[in-house]
């Protein structure tokens, strides 16, 4: 027996059991940007979709060494169960902490979506655990509205 953590709809069904496949299936490829002008225009992709319809929720990691422990821990929730979502990236250099006002943090974790503040930032304690609960807490609305 198996938890169906998905959508319910038959392109979510086969992305799952896709996932669930065994290791014979490769990861989805991890976006990487090299300029912080293109990771701006996907951030700003998800700051601007509808959220009354498919809405779009991105999580930018940017760290410093990308072979380091840190950027290896939001692989790991990027490439979990996470993945069906949200969009995952990657990026590395000053360039972009710089581009979307992390100051005091040679690495980020970014979350980009369409409502609240629309942006939100762990710039410390980037364990498996504290990545996932920031992904959780940024995938909806801290309100959703209920219609009878």
């Amino acid at each position: 027996m198996f938890f169906l953590a998905g959508g319910r709809t038959t392109k979510d069904i086969i992305k799952w059991l896709e996932k669930k496949g065994g290791a014979d299936i490769p990861p989805k490829e991890m976006t990487q940007f090299k300029e912080a002008d293109a990771a701006k225009e996907w951030a700003d992709k998800a700051k601007g979709s509808d959220p009354d319809k498919e809405p779009v929720v991105a999580f930018l990691g940017i760290f410093k060494d990308l072979e380091g422990e840190e950027a290896k821990n939001f692989l790991e929730v990027a490439r979990g169960d996470l993945e069906d979502h949200a969009e995952f990236a990657l990026a590395s250099g000053e360039a972009f902490l710089k581009e979307f006002g992390v100051d005091d943090s040679e690495d980020a974790v970014m979350a980009f979506k369409p409502w609240d503040d629309k942006t939100a930032v762990l710039e410390k304690n980037f364990r498996v655990a504290k990545i996932e609960l920031m992904v959780y807490k940024n995938l909806y609305p801290n309100l959703a509205v209920l219609s009878a």
